[in-house]
């Protein structure tokens, strides 16, 4: 089994080289300026009430939710 385990894992290790070279390297997107805490903050709050409204979707939540988007 742990022979099985080091040539899947020799395969993955192979395929992610091969997709480096093919594609390049991905570099990680940076947020823009004017992206600042008060973005990031209201960014998570509209996650949580999705969120919220997805885990249980009564009437209350769908009407955050809508509130929310405005």
């Amino acid at each position: 089994m742990v022979a099985g385990v080091y040539i899947d894992l020799q395969k993955i290790l192979e395929c992610q080289y091969l997709s480096k070279k093919i594609l390049g390297q991905y570099e990680q997107k940076l947020h823009e300026p004017w992206f600042d805490d008060e973005c990031s903050k209201l960014s998570d709050k509209k996650k949580q009430v999705k969120l919220q409204w997805l885990q249980d979707p009564s009437q209350i939540n769908a009407d955050n939710l809508i509130t929310f988007k405005i």
